[in-house]
């Protein structure tokens, strides 16, 4: 594919050096004697511009060093601002500007350092013209030098982190028509937009032309476009992924097509909702708009506002600047196949997508510090899901029921598993549990039927009732060293298919029927030198050539706790 990105150089050299006048020498050797570092920026392209960012017809946005710019080079850790200076910018192209920094050294150690310029806050928000687009550069280069230079010896290559997306948008609405609030999302999210404050008129055929700036490498998957004309909101998709190469123009010709508006209303302080359809009254669209939290819909009632139309929402946008998703909020959106959280969520309230049978994956906000209760219950399509490194707790029936979920990264914060989280988890195969959980709930793997094998760490001192029950595949069970374990509780292995077990040293009680049903199990090494107490049926003795090993010191008192068991206790 032909790029249509160019890149530019940045020459660093003394201005002694440069090509010009004799006083322009002596001016700029007075101020490298002030200490100032002089850098020149030159342009190799034909345009003379500091990047282009270019269509298939070779037509380019061009940006050209100007007053007011600069760049920052980091240097042995420090960031160093290089200002243009003003007499020596240039309105028309130039081959060449100048910048100096008055702390920069005069020359820099081997070592990586980053260059960096931007003459914008916020790239991926414009205003929508492609001549708008030179506001909204951001540029990043990596520089690594060999030995100690001086700068007039280093060059830099600067490359845009940004692309640009040219939206033709068609519908005979927009005949000389105002067209605004326009808005790019990826999975419901809107990653740029034009907010009501911009207008587009469209052309004779109903035709406008949009450009946005998005971050270089976001992949788009699930892509919708959004335009407000008058009261009426239309909307397209683009069926084909995208992923935004560095410096690249997309163009996108879509006709667009009305949304019909079901129902609305306010589900925040600053938040307001709205379901609409376009072809399909089945087939709705829930669009969330504004910042801060979502009010709470607690199951199994009050149900959100829009909980009627629940199973045939198909699709939902949140805005960024939404803080809280409330409980109950997509309660039973049986057709929601996925959605995209914003980065500024950071909670997700109790319930939140319990009963979205159609809902395969999502990606969790980074700000995220808990997974509440029964969030993802009956979620029985979703497959895969990335937690968090912030989240510190999985709560009671989190996952309850996810049949599908093959695999979960349980992050190393994590110090609370509630009961039931992972209950009927029946394809998942492997977990890890993080060191620092102390209790493993009550039937909090129970029916995971894939599970073959689990460690329990140290620091962990009690294993609830039913917590492995049922996990049928599961047949290796160790505890870490150094184990903490005081309780196994009733039913915890019960029906899984461990052949042997090693107690801890530190238990102290063991729980009716424990290790009931488990027909491959053969031996059980029993560390403790005072025998826990223990309730009925805790082991299946049917099972030939089953025996209970512990210390030889203290064997008979075994034998008298546990009569029961008494002539299969052996000893070390």
């Amino acid at each position: 594919m032909k790029s249509t990105f160019r890149l530019f150089t940045l020459v660093l050299m003394a201005m002694s050096v440069f090509s010009c006048s004799k006083d322009s020498v002596k001016e700029f050797e007075e101020e490298i004697n002030r200490g100032a570092v002089t850098i020149t920026a030159g342009i190799t392209s034909d345009a003379k511009t500091k990047t282009l960012l270019g269509d298939t017809s070779g037509e380019s946005t061009k940006v050209y060093w100007e007053e007011g710019d600069s760049f920052i080079l980091s240097i042995g850790g420090e960031d160093y601002t290089f200002d243009i200076n003003p007499a020596y910018s240039n309105e028309n192209p130039s081959t060449y500007a100048t910048f100096t920094c008055a702390d920069a050294p005069e020359t820099i150690a081997a070592g990586d350092y980053v260059a960096k310029y931007s003459n914008a806050t916020t790239p991926t928000q414009q205003a929508g013209t492609k001549e708008g687009l030179s506001d909204y550069q951001y540029m990043e280069a990596d520089i690594k030098v060999d030995t100690e230079r001086n700068l007039e010896d280093v060059s830099i290559k600067f490359y845009t982190k940004v692309s640009v997306v040219e939206l033709t948008l068609t519908h005979n609405d927009f005949t000389d028509a105002a067209v605004s609030s326009i808005a790019l999302r990826n999975g419901g999210v809107a990653v740029a937009e034009i907010d009501g404050s911009a207008s587009f008129t469209g052309d004779s055929n109903g035709k406008i032309v949009v450009y946005f700036a998005v971050p270089a490498g976001k992949e788009f998957t699930s892509t919708t476009i959004t335009a407000v004309c008058g009261e009426k909101t239309y909307v397209a998709s683009i069926n084909s992924a995208l992923t935004m190469a560095e410096g690249k123009l997309y163009q996108v010709k879509k006709s667009m097509t009305q949304r019909n508006i079901v129902a609305s209303g306010t589900c925040g302080a600053n938040l307001e909702w709205e379901l609409t359809y376009t072809d399909d009254e089945n087939s709705l669209t829930l669009s969330i708009t504004g910042t801060g939290d979502m009010y709470d819909y607690p199951m199994p009632s009050p149900v959100a506002p829009w909980g009627d139309y629940a199973p045939k929402i198909k699709s939902v946008e949140l805005p960024n600047g939404l803080i809280s998703i409330g409980d109950g909020a997509f309660a039973y959106c049986e057709a929601l196949t996925t959605i995209e959280i914003p980065s500024t969520v950071t909670l997700i309230g109790a319930d939140a997508f319990s009963g979205c049978k159609a809902l395969l994956s999502i990606e969790l906000p980074s700000g995220l510090t808990s997974i509440g209760n029964s969030v993802f219950y009956g979620c029985e399509s979703l497959s895969s899901i990335s937690i968090p490194a912030t989240v510190t707790s999985i709560e009671n029936a989190a996952f309850y029921n996810c049949k599908a979920l093959s695999s979960i990264n349980i992050p190393a914060g994590v110090t609370e598993i509630g009961s039931y989280a992972f209950y009927g988890c029946k394809v998942l195969s492997s977990i890890e549990i993080p060191a620092g959980v102390a209790v493993i709930s009550s039937r909090t793997f129970s029916g995971c039927e894939s599970l073959s094998s689990i460690s329990i760490p140290a620091g962990v001192t009690e294993i609830g009732s039913y917590a492995f029950n049922a996990c049928s595949q599961l047949s290796t069970v160790t505890f870490e060293s150094g184990s903490q374990l005081k309780t196994i509780r009733y039913n915890a292995f019960d029906g899984t298919a461990i052949s042997s077990i090693e107690i801890p040293a530190t238990v102290t009680s063991i729980g009716i029927k424990s290790f009931y049903n488990c027909n491959s199990l053969k031996t059980v090494n029993c560390k403790p030198t005072t025998p826990p107490t223990l309730g009925n049926s805790a082991f299946n003795t049917s099972v030939a050539g089953f025996n209970i090993i512990v210390p030889v010191a203290s064997i008979n008192e075994y034998k008298t706790q546990w009569s029961t068991y008494a002539t299969y206790i052996v000893s070390e």
